[in-house]
């Protein structure tokens, strides 16, 4: 099973390590990933546009299947109106 973590940041002068660090953990203490096990997305946009990079890419990954559970530090890291 992999797991995506995606992370993401509003600003480049933004630091995503807090949140790759949070997701990681998560990802390892509650789903029982191994770090091979996974894939992180990291994008640094605003979160009222879901033309983000790592986001379509998260998007068109979970449809082809290719990752189980998504995890974000926070429901506005996906997308927020």
């Amino acid at each position: 099973m992999t797991v995506a973590c995606y992370t993401r940041v509003s600003t480049a002068k933004q630091n995503l390590d807090r949140q790759l660090n949070s997701t990681q953990q998560y990802a390892e203490d509650s789903l029982g990933a191994a770090l091979s096990d996974i894939e992180v997305y990291r994008d640094k946009s605003s979160g009222t546009k879901t033309a983000r990079d790592a986001y379509q890419r998260l998007m068109s990954d979970a449809e082809d299947g290719a990752n189980e559970p998504a995890i974000s530090p926070r429901a506005s890291g996906f997308e927020r109106e």
